[in-house]
């Protein structure tokens, strides 16, 4: 009988020898983590010009389209915060003409508020250029996410976030400040 002790009960050379190693299988958490590694690596070589280019606190991605205004938003929520202003509405454009209602207008206040931080460190342009680093990131492990829902398989899963992540869509539009 292969695997039970000898006579003398002592073991086969079978089972004196260390079992080989075996790295343990990737689970669900490490997938998520490998795609998000994945997709901020090629997000990154996409901003490279902003992030070793030049200086991310004042290199601003395209002067071009909303992406001023945006970086404007950017500013604003924190600054209106810490000073005791109406975040929702504010004289500061468009004065003359009565304000701009931050509800009624294109407005970033999530966005603003998860990189607040960013802001008050290093300011609205940086805050910008790590939305811009991270749009396609979450964009596309959110592809990959709802990939999961039909097939189990990774391959899959991250070439749909990739496709998805790093579209002409996607990355037109962080472009011009719509993230």
């Amino acid at each position: 009988m292969a695997g039970a002790p000898a006579q003398g009960g002592a073991l086969t050379s079978e089972h004196q020898r260390p079992a080989p190693f075996e790295p343990p299988a990737p689970t669900a958490a490490r997938w998520h983590g490998l795609a998000i590694a994945a997709f901020l690596a090629i997000s990154l070589v996409w901003w490279a010009h902003v992030w070793f280019g030049g200086n991310p606190a004042h290199t601003i991605t395209c002067n071009c389209g909303d992406s001023v205004e945006q970086v404007w938003w950017f500013e604003w929520l924190p600054w209106a915060l810490l000073h005791g202003h109406n975040p929702f509405l504010t004289n500061a454009i468009w004065a003359r003409f009565g304000g701009v209602n931050a509800m009624s207008n294109t407005s970033w206040f999530a966005p603003a508020a998860i990189l607040s931080p960013v802001t008050l460190l290093w300011g609205p342009v940086a805050s910008f250029n790590v939305a811009n680093l991270l749009a396609p990131v979450v964009s596309g492990w959110a592809t990959f996410a709802l990939a999961g829902r039909f097939t189990p398989r990774w391959v899959p899963r991250f070439v749909a976030g990739a496709l998805f992540a790093f579209s002409p869509y996607i990355l037109r539009n962080t472009v011009l400040g719509h993230i």
